[in-house]
């Protein structure tokens, strides 16, 4: 499925079993994926995703939730947010992805008041201009496994 030029790419609030697979989303006005967090969503997987270009927000915000895991899943490019944003989530997983170029110096990936946190075989590749490519605030319990770093210094050209 193919998403392109909306306010939020997908919305979802209180869901339970949500399964999200082979979506690309294309330059919403916000966010690419807002999973809002006025309620909990519980047991939801995003599989083979790749968001791209929210012009104004991040191309994947999940907040509050359990049982979250993306598997596959890409982001790139969000003009002034992060590739991905959790929060209050308790069990995330990320596993085979990536974050590229995308605007925030926060961080490529930033994840706050989380428990339980595994993160295996990521690229976390930052704007050249520097930023961070994983934030953690008030994260509890945390594994990463085969992830790589990308680095930038001095001028590129």
């Amino acid at each position: 499925m193919n998403i392109a030029y909306t306010y939020h790419g997908i919305h979802i609030q209180k869901a339970i079993g949500v399964m999200l697979d082979n979506v690309s989303i294309y330059r919403p006005a916000v966010h690419g994926l807002f999973v809002d967090g006025t309620s909990p969503t519980t047991t939801m997987t995003v599989k083979n995703c790749y968001f791209q270009r929210a012009v104004t927000g991040d191309n994947y915000h999940i907040a509050k939730g359990g049982y979250v895991s993306l598997v596959g899943c890409a982001s790139d490019s969000a003009l002034v947010g992060r590739g991905y944003y959790f929060a209050n989530i308790n069990a995330l997983s990320i596993s085979g992805g990536g974050a590229e170029q995308n605007a925030a110096l926060t961080g490529q990936v930033y994840i706050e008041d989380t428990v339980a946190v595994s993160i295996n075989g990521f690229d976390f590749e930052p704007i050249t201009n520097g930023g961070n490519g994983l934030y953690l605030h008030n994260v509890k319990g945390i594994v990463l496994n085969g992830v790589l770093f990308y680095t930038y210094t001095g001028n590129s050209t």
